[in-house]
This record gives C-alpha cells, structure tokens and sequence, in this order.
C-alpha cells in the first residue's frame, strides 16, 4: 500500500493557541535557555499535542485517512485542557523537556484512542503504550548538563493556561534546516 517515492511525513495533532504556546515559551522554555544544556527547543509555533504519529504515507492515503479521523471523532464536543506540570522523561538523564496537561484527560484520552482504532483500519500500528499527553518542548542532546535541566524543571514546577480543544488537525511535517515545518492537510471541527 505504501510506495517509497513521494511520500509525506504525517501526525495527528490538537494544535495550541498562541496565548498557550507563549506561556509556555516564556515559561519553560526561557529558563531552560539560559543553561549550559546543549537541547533543541520546539519553536512556539510547532507546539502541540501528537494524537498520533503516522510516519511517511503515500499522498494518496490522505483521503482515506481524513475519512477516517471524521468518523472517528464524530459527536465528540470541544472540550477544556489546561496546562499543567513540567517535567522530563528519562530520569537523572533527560532526554525530553515536556510540559503536561490537566483538564478533560479522559476524553481527550477517548479521541486519541478513537482515532488509534480507525487508523489500525488502515494498517497503522495501533499503539502499544498508554496515551500519556504531554508537550514535547525540548529534546535533550548532551546530558552533561542534566544537573542544570533538571533544576529548572524543579523551580518552574508547573505553568499554567486554559484552552478549548475545538479541532484536530491532519499535519504534514517536513524536515528542513531550520527545524520542522508544519503543514496542516486536514482539519476537523470538533462539533456537539
């Protein structure tokens, strides 16, 4: 089904409102700057939260792909998130810089895990692990200064920002020199 030749990098994604991606940027983002720690920051406009990651897929696929997220978050309302504790994975040694979210957990938990099941449809992986949403805000690449990342994490503790999750996008990534460049190919309103 998937050819090797003109194939785009896709996700499934709820992007964040400037007022969020701010927060967080003079927030978190700021602080873990001014350290020694060698990290690559997400820029503020490419904030935002991976329902799921779908890899390279054919152009073709898009169609059927849009069919199915429609399907699946059908009768699904808006729901409120908000920002919540900052913190890391991978222990003494981070690897990323995350802040987390609070709010209708549950449901945004449902839709990521509707549109996992419709996907599967499709033949993409289902996924193995729990839905942990969470926003990915650095990648760590030298853990020589963990100590320093570490303790920023600690002081900032948790930001905060209320938001309304009204759509799910349909995103193209590119690679480029100067980071990821997104691209939406979808969207859907989320509606009562």
């Amino acid at each position: 089904m998937r050819s090797s030749q003109n194939q785009i990098r896709t996700f499934i994604c709820l992007e964040l409102p400037k007022d969020i991606q701010k927060t967080i940027d003079n927030g978190l983002t700021e602080p873990l700057r001014k350290t020694s720690a060698r990290c690559s920051f997400v820029k503020p406009g490419n904030l935002h939260l991976t329902l799921k990651f779908l890899g390279d897929i054919d152009p073709s696929e898009i169609d059927h792909i849009s069919g199915e997220i429609l399907e699946s978050i059908r009768g699904y309302p808006p729901f409120k998130l908000s920002l919540s504790k900052v913190g890391s994975f991978g222990g003494h040694t981070p690897r990323v810089v995350w802040a987390g979210l609070d709010g209708e957990i549950m449901r945004l938990g449902e839709v990521a895990s509707n549109i996992d099941k419709a996907l599967a449809k499709l033949g993409f992986k289902k996924e193995k692990r729990a839905f942990k949403p969470h926003l990915t805000v650095a990648r760590v690449r030298d853990n020589q200064r963990s100590d320093e990342l570490l303790r920023i994490i600690r002081e900032v503790g948790s930001l905060t920002g209320d938001f309304t999750a009204d759509k799910i996008i349909f995103m193209k990534s590119k690679l480029s020199s100067g980071g990821s460049i997104y691209e939406p190919l979808a969207e859907f309103p989320l509606l009562a």
